[in-house]
Parts: C-alpha cells; sequence; structure tokens
C-alpha cells in the first residue's frame, strides 16, 4: 500500500512538472503579464534544457504571428539571445540579439515587401543605416541613447551626400493634449450620479495622414465613461503623422484618460 501511494505521488509530481514545461502567458503592449481580456500579446513558452524558454509571441486580437525568441523566466518575460520578429504577412521583420532583456550589437529590420535589408541598428554604439531598394546606403546616424539624432548624413542612389533629413520623426498633436480634454470632456451624468471614477486606458493609431484610427479600450471604468473617452478621443483634431525613412507611417500609442469628481 505505501508502494502504491508512493508511486501515485510520483505520478502526480511528474504530470505536474511536464505541464509546467510548456504553456501560455498573457502581456500588454510593454510585456508585462496581464489579463488575457487587457492582452496585446500572448505568449507560448516551452522549457528548453538550458533553463532557458522558447517563446513564440503572437497578436492576441489577430492571432498573427509577432516574434520567435528566448525568455530567461517563465514568470517575467525577459528576452536572452537570439529574436526574429515577423510583419502580418509572414515576412520577416527584424532580427538581432537580446542579452538578459536589453538589446545588443546590431538589428538588422526588413522591408515587409521586398524582404531586402530596409535599415540596421546598433545597440552598442547608437549608429543606424537605411539603404536604398538597390541595397546603396540612404542614410546614417549616430544617436544619442535617447534616439536624438547627434550627426547624420544622406546620400542620393548614386552615393552623392544630400541634405539630411532624420530617419524617426515621431507624431506631434496639434493641440495640447491636457487642455483639449479639459475643454472637451463631459462627465456621464449616470457615472457623476452614482459616484464612478476612474481611469480609461485607450490605445489609438496616428494613421500616416494624421488622423486617429483603431481606438480600442484596454483598461476599462464602465460602458458610459469608456463611450466618452473614445468620443473625445476620435474629436481630437488632425495630428502631425510620424515619419519614417521620409514617409508617413502609422504610429500606437497609448492614452489613459482619468474621470474625477
Amino acid at each position: 500500500m505505501k508502494n502504491r501511494t508512493r508511486l501515485l505521488i510520483l505520478l502526480i509530481l511528474a504530470a505536474t512538472t511536464c505541464h509546467a514545461q510548456e504553456y501560455t502567458l498573457y502581456t500588454n503592449g510593454a510585456f508585462h503579464t496581464c489579463n488575457q481580456k487587457d492582452a496585446v500579446y500572448n505568449i507560448h513558452l516551452k522549457r528548453q534544457n538550458n533553463n532557458t524558454y522558447a517563446a513564440e509571441l503572437k497578436i492576441q486580437e489577430t492571432g498573427h504571428l509577432y516574434a520567435k525568441c528566448n525568455s530567461l523566466f517563465s514568470d517575467s518575460i525577459v528576452f536572452t539571445g537570439s529574436f526574429t520578429s515577423y510583419y502580418t504577412n509572414g515576412n520577416k521583420n527584424s532580427t538581432g540579439q537580446y542579452k538578459e532583456g536589453k538589446r545588443t550589437g546590431e538589428w538588422k529590420h526588413y522591408s515587409g515587401n521586398s524582404k531586402k535589408l530596409w535599415w540596421t541598428y546598433n545597440h552598442d554604439n547608437h549608429s543606424l543605416k537605411s539603404y536604398y531598394e538597390n541595397g546603396v546606403l540612404k542614410r546614417e546616424e549616430e544617436q544619442y541613447p535617447d534616439g536624438s539624432v547627434k550627426t547624420g548624413k544622406c546620400y542620393n542612389e548614386t552615393g552623392e551626400e544630400i541634405a539630411f533629413t532624420p530617419f524617426e520623426i515621431y507624431p506631434e498633436p496639434s493641440v495640447d493634449i491636457a487642455n483639449f480634454l479639459r475643454k472637451n470632456l463631459s462627465y456621464p451624468t449616470t457615472a457623476a450620479n452614482d459616484g464612478k471614477e476612474g481611469k480609461v486606458i485607450l490605445r489609438f493609431c496616428v494613421k500616416p495622414n494624421g488622423t486617429i484610427g483603431n481606438i480600442k479600450v484596454m483598461r476599462s471604468v464602465r460602458e458610459d465613461i469608456d463611450a466618452e473617452a473614445v468620443r473625445v478621443l476620435k474629436a481630437m483634431p488632425r495630428w502631425k503623422p510620424g515619419i519614417q525613412d521620409d514617409k508617413p507611417v502609422s504610429v500606437f500609442y497609448t492614452l489613459p484618460i482619468s474621470f474625477t469628481l
């Protein structure tokens, strides 16, 4: 009887251990763990022999593969070693190395359609290079650690130096966001009567034409308050769009909106 009990315990422990070798975590956009309903990514982890976890990241909303990489810990996503990310069409987006959660060395970024090398960034010396479709060097920058440009040069397709433009320019709102919210936000009557307060967190996209779209409630307070936050964000005037490699691009942001009585 004792041997049977011991065998049963061993089987249970073995089953528990095997189960823990492979599972799924849900994270926000910064890869911090969160509830499934608030997740931006779901990450499937599979333990490897060297005590790291092979990780496959998918976009929670669409199911598209985002990246394949390694993680040091199962309960806190700390990337280590090789990392490859993908476009939604399945083509490779970027490749590089992590060391204990920080990008290191040269990272390569590829064009989503042509699959050719588009730009590189060296995280050790903060240098950036971008390329034309034919592989000719287009731009080189030396940056400060915060990403601002220290020095830079641009070239045409024959290699001649031309006027410099930075690789990335972030979107700019056409109004002061805090003032705009203060002037245009209307507290829902029912929420005020109920004494309901809270912070709504919205994720949205500044599109290449400067309009705001793809609004998603990442943290909800309640339906009427959420709706008012979305309404005000939609009413915001056009932004100056983000620029990447001389072309307007979509840029995603997260905006917290507080409702207090």
